[in-house]
C-alpha cells in the first residue's frame, strides 16, 4: 500500500528543492527483515539525502509484528520541488541471518563444515558473493576430509595434509559422492580464482551439488548403520 510520509530534508542544494520537510511516497507494505512478517509498519523518522550524486530515503521503522526498530533505503525519485516517491528498495537492515540446519549426522560428522558453510550463507545474504564463494569451497573441502577421516582415521593427518582433489580421488570410493566432491571442488576453484574454467556454473550450482553430497553423505552412514544388524 503506498503512503506518503513526512521526510527531512537534508538534499544537496541543486534547485530542486527548498522546504526543510518534503513528502516522500513509498509501499510501506514491505518485509520486516528481522521477523520476516509482512504489514504496514510504524514509521518514527524519515530522511532525504544526497548519496554519490544520487537521492536516498532512509527511513526508521517499527515493525508492528515483532515490535523491533529496522531502517529502509529508498531510492528517491524526483516529482515535483517538495515530493519524492521510492524507485527501488535498496536495503532493509539489520537482517536475521538464519542458520542452516544440517542432520546430526553431519553434524556429528563435521561441526566445522557445518559452520563455515553458514558463514558463507551469512555473507551470501549480505550479497557478499565472491566471498561467499570461497567460504562455500572451503567448506567443501573440510565436508570432504572429515568424511575421509571417518573412513581412514588411520590415515587422519596424510588426509588433512593433501590435496582435496587426491583425497577426493584417493579416499572417496562412493561414486555419487565422488562425483559431487569433485564438480563441488572444480565450481569452488572458480570462485577462489581469477580466471573461471567453467563460465556457465556458479555459486547456485556449488550450492546445488554440497547439497545433494550432504545427502548421500547421510544416506552413506544410515545404510552403514543398517548393515550392523543381524538377523534374529
Amino acid at each position: 500500500m503506498n503512503i506518503t510520509i513526512d521526510a527531512e530534508n537534508k538534499l544537496n542544494d541543486r534547485g530542486f528543492s527548498t522546504s526543510k520537510i518534503i513528502q516522500f511516497t513509498y509501499d510501506s507494505d514491505e518485509c520486516c527483515p528481522l521477523c520476516k512478517k509482512y504489514g504496514e509498519a510504524e514509521h518514527l523518522y524519515a530522511m532525504l539525502y544526497t548519496y554519490k550524486y544520487n537521492d536516498v530515503c532512509v527511513i526508521i521503522n517499527r515493525c508492528r509484528v515483532c515490535n523491533q526498530i529496522y531502517i529502509n533505503t529508498y531510492d528517491a525519485q524526483y516529482v515535483s520541488s517538495n515530493r519524492y516517491k521510492n524507485y527501488r528498495l535498496i536495503s532493509s537492515e539489520p537482517k536475521k541471518n538464519e542458520n542452516i540446519d544440517f542432520e546430526k549426522v553431519i553434524t556429528d560428522l563435521s561441526p566445522d563444515f557445518v559452520e563455515i558453510y553458514n558463514q558463507s550463507h551469512t555473507a551470501e545474504e549480505m550479497k557478499l558473493n565472491h566471498i561467499a564463494g570461497m567460504g562455500y569451497r572451503k567448506a567443501v573441502e573440510f565436508l570432504v576430509k572429515d568424511f575421509a577421516i571417518s573412513e581412514k582415521p588411520e590415515d587422519s593427518d596424510k588426509i588433512k595434509a593433501m590435496l582435496l582433489s587426491n583425497c577426493i580421488n584417493n579416499y572417496v570410493d562412493d561414486a555419487r559422492i565422488k562425483n559431487l566432491a569433485l564438480k563441488s571442488a572444480w565450481i569452488g576453484n572458480d570462485e577462489s580464482h581469477y580466471t573461471k574454467k567453467h563460465s556457465d556454473r556458479d555459486i547456485t550450482d556449488l550450492k546445488n551439488f554440497i547439497q545433494a553430497m550432504v545427502y548421500f553423505i547421510g544416506m552413506y552412514f544410515i545404510e552403514k548403520d543398517a548393515e550392523t544388524i543381524s538377523p534374529a
